[in-house]
């Protein structure tokens, strides 16, 4: 759910609007286990597929950024809450570094196109999951839902946009504990 905080413009300021699509990825996640409870997991994300819009409402100035990419890197502490049952629900905090891949252009009044970036940035996050076993030898099915709490800024000539990403991320994967 996806919030716009500020734009601003030398062309009209007005109500800034923010718009964004879904998109899909894969992850890899490694977790190592300090004591029962504990755990430090370690993980990467390739999203791509997001279609962000932002404005002003004044119809003075419009941007699309296409998101060819959304990869964060994330570091958490997972707190197991039943370490001793085959069903192992966790939780915990999480940081990571969030890298974004644009694509597409911003657009002035006469629909020019120039190349936009967006900066990186860092983020908190929370996730909440759970490990089912398949069978005895080790594998298992992972559930988990992930919140990051992450920034988009871009900026270009008289054109600046600062809004609020904060992604829900479902991971549905499997997995082996040795």
């Amino acid at each position: 759910n996806p919030v716009g905080e500020s734009v601003s413009t030398s062309m009209g300021h007005g109500r800034p609007g923010f718009d964004m699509d879904a998109g899909a990825g894969a992850a890899l996640q490694a977790e190592y286990r300090i004591s029962p409870r504990l755990g430090i997991e370690l993980g990467v994300l390739g999203a791509a597929g997001f279609d962000i819009s932002n404005w002003i409402f004044n119809g003075n100035v419009h941007s699309d950024i296409g998101l060819t990419g959304f990869a964060p890197i994330s570091l958490g502490l997972n707190i197991h809450l039943t370490p001793q049952k085959a069903y192992d629900l966790y939780a915990g905090p999480q940081i990571a570094l969030v890298n974004y891949k644009t694509g597409r252009a911003w657009r002035d009044p006469g629909w020019a196109e120039y190349g936009v970036s967006v900066d990186n940035d860092w983020a908190w996050g929370l996730v909440a999951g759970l490990d089912a076993p398949l069978g005895k030898r080790g594998w298992l099915f992972n559930i988990n839902l992930r919140y990051l709490g992450t920034n988009i800024k871009q900026s270009r000539r008289d054109f600046h946009f600062d809004g609020e990403f904060d992604p829900v991320i479902l991971s549905v994967g499997f997995g082996y504990a040795f």
